[in-house]
């Protein structure tokens, strides 16, 4: 409950790891009337508050903070805000590579005028400036600046969130873009593809392979061991991925899963490992560690997490280690060599979308292929169900009129013209 005395703080009991601390929270109305919150978990140095003597402490600070929101003064620059939640996207988690795919994209597509702009002096009108002329003025597509926006809309939502601002400015600025359509290999290319890469003994054939009977994403194959597949239950457990800028890590969204080793994989996959025998390659895994510093902004210890990386042998690999499979030009490979064998350029992202409108296409049903390959909302499916044409598929049989044969009318047609006569 709210203080008595001044009626705008709030002390809250919780439970964490079997011990219990305190959460102050401060509320205060501005000159419009409207209630602004602002709350923590820590004090200072960046623990989690225990004691009387850590709620006064934290509880002065936010009232300072909450004095200089109600009179819009944000103690943030936009620059410093940015890397503010980039730190705590990591400390909740988030995968190094999206961290990095918003400070590239963010950093690419940056207005330099920005950089010193207090967070609370941002207007509607500056995002709607920025997004259709100052993007358009730099040749960002369609699809590019709705990705921008994405991000930018949530850095502002966490600033409303932490109580740095009273209102997201990029809210309500709607961007569209068309739809992105993949490429999904027919059953004849398919054969064409695997026939001439087998029979040229091309170093990715049985990657190729893998890909299609399984619908795996490329870091999931590249990561996978035979200690994943369980021959006598007929069953692969994809519970890693490896890729370039996470290291070893779960699966999309952490969504571990099991999927069908069918006889064909299964076959394929022995005779692989008699072939050539498990492979061994040095992969690393994100270590996280934990640091106290002080904020330059707030001048306020806080926690910050950094990474180090932690390298594992691996001895039971399944696919043959390639050059350029780890430097990430697989797609550049499979495109090259559609090319060549004259069938559709497609990447290798384009053998999960076959493997998966294959399935779609000969009736599988779609919760069985969202379990078979990791997705977790249907839309995401569906999309291959139009891909795979799935929903349309044979509806005009349906239809109550069918086209005259040849030979049941040809005889007695009547010409509407005349003849012409020849010379």
């Amino acid at each position: 409950m709210f203080d008595n005395k001044k009626n705008d703080s709030c002390v809250l009991k919780y439970e964490h790891e079997g011990k219990f601390y305190y959460e102050v929270s401060i509320q205060k109305r501005d000159q419009f009337g409207k209630v602004r919150k602002k709350s923590s978990r820590f004090t200072d140095s960046g623990k989690r508050i225990t004691s009387q003597a850590g709620i006064t402490q934290v509880t002065l600070k936010l009232r300072k903070e909450l004095d200089l929101l109600i009179n819009e003064k944000s103690i943030f620059t936009w620059s410093r805000w940015k890397e503010h939640c980039l730190d705590k996207m990591r400390k909740e988690g988030l995968k190094e590579s999206t961290i990095a795919n918003y400070d590239g994209i963010l950093d690419r597509w940056k207005n330099p005028s920005w950089s010193d702009k207090l967070l609370s002096s941002f207007t509607k009108q500056d995002m709607s400036d920025y997004f259709h002329d100052y993007l358009l003025q730099l040749g960002a597509t369609d699809w590019t600046r709705k990705n921008i926006h994405k991000r930018i809309f949530r850095m502002f939502e966490m600033a409303v969130d932490d109580g740095e601002i009273s209102k997201n400015p990029t809210r309500g600025i709607r961007l569209s873009a068309p739809a992105q359509e993949g490429v999904a290999l027919t059953t004849s290319e398919v054969s064409t593809l695997l026939s001439r890469a087998k029979a040229l003994n091309h170093p990715y054939y049985p990657h190729w392979v893998i890909a299609l009977l399984t619908g795996l994403r490329n870091g999931e194959l590249y990561s996978l061991r035979y200690e994943q597949i369980n021959f006598d239950s007929n069953t692969v457990l994809i519970n890693q991925q490896f890729t370039s800028k996470d290291g070893l890590h779960p699966p999309k969204k952490g969504k571990v899963r099991t999927i069908d080793l069918g006889i064909e994989l299964k076959d394929f996959v022995s005779s692989l490992r008699k072939s050539i025998g498990p492979q061994s390659q040095t992969l690393w895994k994100h270590k996280r560690i934990q640091k106290t510093v002080t904020n330059e902004v707030t001048g306020i210890m806080e926690s910050k997490i950094e990474l180090e990386k932690e390298y594992v042998e691996i001895n039971d690999l399944v696919l043959p280690r390639i050059r350029s499979w780890s430097r990430g030009n697989q797609a550049n490979e499979l495109r090259d060599f559609c090319k060549e064998i004259r069938i559709r350029e497609c990447k290798f992202h384009d053998l999960r979308a076959t493997h998966i409108t294959n399935l779609l296409s000969n009736g599988i049903s779609l919760s069985k292929v969202m379990r078979q390959v990791g997705h977790s909302r249907t839309d995401t499916t569906d999309t291959y169900h139009r891909l795979a044409g799935v929903e349309i598929k044979g509806i005009t049989e349906s239809l109550g009129y069918k086209v005259p044969q040849e030979d049941s009318y040809a005889d007695n047609v009547i010409s509407l013209f005349p003849k012409r006569a020849t010379r």
